[in-house]
C-alpha cells in the first residue's frame, strides 16, 4: 500500500479523517473512494491527539488486506500491533478474557461467531471503563450486529468504513443497522469521489498530456457511483 501524503487527500476524504472522536463515526464510500486510506490518515491523527497505541486498534477483514495495511501504514510512523484482523484480534480477545479453547465449529476452524458473542458477553459481565481509545475498522459491511456491539462495548471511540454494495458475507449489515448499533443518526463521511487509481497518480501522469487530452484523461479515470457495482 503507497499512502497518498495528508495534503493530497481530496476534501471529502480530508474532513472525514479530520472529524473528532466524541461519537462514534460511519465513513460510506464506493470502491476506490479512499476508505482505507481515510482510517490510515485517521488513526495517525488519533495517536498524534495523544492516544497510546496499545489502545489503539485499526482493523480489517482479511490476511491479504492486513498485509496490504501493514505495507503502508509504517511510513506512517504507526507502530507494530496496531494494525490486525479483526476475527484475530476476537481471538486474541477470547483467549486473554474468557479462557480455555477456542470455540470451534463442524469443520474444526474457529467459530468466530462464538468467539465475538463470548467476548461480549464477558465484557458486558465484566462493566468498568472501554479498553480502547479508538478502533478503526475497514470493509464493516462484512460484520454483523454482534461484531459492532462488541466494538462498542470495547472502546470509547469507533470508527467504521463500509460500502454494503461489496458484502463478501451474507451478514445482512446495511447503513440502517450500523447507525442504529453505533447510536449515530447518519453517516458522518460521505466520499463522493472515486478513481480507478488515486487522485495523486491521474493527477502526476496527467501533467505529461496536452491539456485538452489532460483533461478528458482525468474525466475517464472517474468513476461513477452506481446503485450496485460487481
Amino acid at each position: 500500500m503507497w499512502v497518498v501524503p495528508r495534503e493530497d487527500l481530496s476534501e471529502d476524504q480530508f474532513e472525514a479523517v479530520r472529524q473528532s472522536t466524541d461519537r462514534h463515526r460511519i465513513v460510506v464510500g464506493g470502491p476506490g473512494s479512499g476508505k482505507t486510506l481515510v482510517l490510515a490518515h485517521r488513526t495517525r491523527e488519533i495517536l498524534d491527539d495523544g492516544a497510546d497505541p496499545s489502545r489503539v486498534r485499526l482493523l480489517v477483514y482479511t490476511n491479504l488486506l492486513t498485509k496490504y495495511l501493514r505495507a503502508g501504514v509504517s511510513d506512517l510512523g504507526i507502530p507494530d500491533g496496531v494494525a490486525d484482523t479483526f476475527d484475530r484480534w476476537c481471538r486474541k480477545l477470547h483467549t486473554e478474557l474468557v479462557g480455555g479453547a477456542v470455540p470451534q465449529g463442524p469443520n474444526g476452524r474457529p467459530d468466530f461467531a462464538r468467539v465475538r458473542s463470548d467476548v461480549l458477553t464477558v465484557v458486558r459481565t465484566e462493566g468498568g471503563p472501554p479498553r480502547f481509545d479508538a478502533i478503526l475498522v475497514d470493509e464493516a459491511q462484512d460484520l454483523d450486529e454482534t461484531s459492532l456491539e462488541l466494538l462498542c462495548a470495547l472502546s470509547a471511540h469507533v470508527t467504521i468504513a463500509m460500502d454494503t454494495r461489496q458484502q463478501i458475507y451474507g451478514t445482512d449489515m446495511d447503513l440502517a443497522t450500523a447507525e442504529r448499533v453505533l447510536g449515530v443518526p447518519r453517516a458522518q463521511g460521505v466520499l463522493l469521489t472515486a478513481y480507478r487509481c488515486t487522485q495523486l497518480i491521474v493527477d502526476v501522469a496527467s501533467v505529461f498530456l496536452p491539456e485538452e487530452e489532460a483533461e478528458r484523461f482525468r474525466r475517464a479515470n472517474l468513476m461513477e457511483l452506481e446503485e450496485r457495482q460487481v
